[in-house]
């Protein structure tokens, strides 16, 4: 119910335009929905009314990250983290650094994250990226496990916890176990289809399982949603598909539309 969403977060705003929450839960909303350029002037609008709020840096990190912009990413989870440590900015700031192909620095990050945040299932599932970007496969599969382990409790909570089934879809992907990825990820999108990371998700589980026209279909729904075309040039999950004649037209199909928005 988007327009209806929005419309509550504004009449929130104008009943209190100095309450810096109303800012960051448009700011979320406008994220979800794609919209990266209002999510931004949102968040912006945070770090002005409270400076000191981790939160503002943060999101606005995590709006770069989304645009491919892992630079300016990277710069946004250091102001957060030097206002307050925090596990969760650890991990965005561990993820843009994987992007960049950093990889040490990215599984110090990640390491720290979850030392803080031991059972938390993004944490985890970052965790086991870093050391599968490190080329520490047995570390990975391990911290996959843990973080498969954690979403399922997550998901005895709320069954319908359609961000929780989008990654235990990616966590099986990663392992290799792609019917159980595909299971997950189309319940998920069942039950929020709107959602721009579940589309990115079911890209990167097509993409795992070797299913290239599927990947690039979900693909093109994602970008459709908002993703950005800079993140899905430089996502290390499809490898396998640069040089896919499909990918590359849509990748540069959509690389072009948004030097006109």
């Amino acid at each position: 119910m988007k327009d209806q969403a929005l419309r509550a977060f504004q009449n929130a705003i104008t009943l209190n335009p100095y309450f810096w929450s109303n800012y960051n839960e448009l700011g979320g909303a406008y994220l979800q929905f794609g919209e990266n350029k209002k999510a931004l002037d949102a968040f912006r609008r945070v770090v002005e009314l409270d400076p000191t709020n981790p939160l503002g840096h943060q999101n606005i990190g995590v709006v770069y990250f989304s645009q491919g912009k892992y630079e300016e990413s990277i710069l946004e989870f250091k102001d957060a983290i030097g206002l307050q440590p925090d596990a969760d900015v650890y991990t965005d700031l561990g993820e843009a650094l994987i992007y960049l192909k950093r990889y040490p620095e990215a599984l110090d990050m990640l390491q720290k994250a979850a030392e803080m945040h031991p059972n938390n299932e993004i944490v985890l599932g970052n965790l086991a990226d870093g050391y599968r970007y490190s080329g520490q496969d047995k570390k990975a599969m391990d911290a996959y496990d843990v973080a498969i382990a954690r979403a399922t409790i997550d998901l005895e909570v709320n069954p319908k916890n359609a961000a929780a089934l989008g990654n235990l879809g990616l966590y099986y992907a990663k392992k290799g176990d792609t019917s159980l990825a595909a299971h997950c990820i189309r319940r998920a999108r069942a039950i929020d289809s709107s959602d721009v990371q579940l589309a990115y998700n079911e890209a990167i589980i097509y993409a795992l399982a070797n299913q290239p026209d599927l990947a690039i279909g979900s693909l093109r729904s994602a970008l459709e949603k908002g993703n950005a075309a800079e993140q899905a040039a430089l996502e290390p999950e499809f490898a396998g598909l640069q040089n896919n004649p499909n990918f590359k037209k849509l990748v540069s199909e959509f690389l072009e539309k948004s030097k006109t928005d």
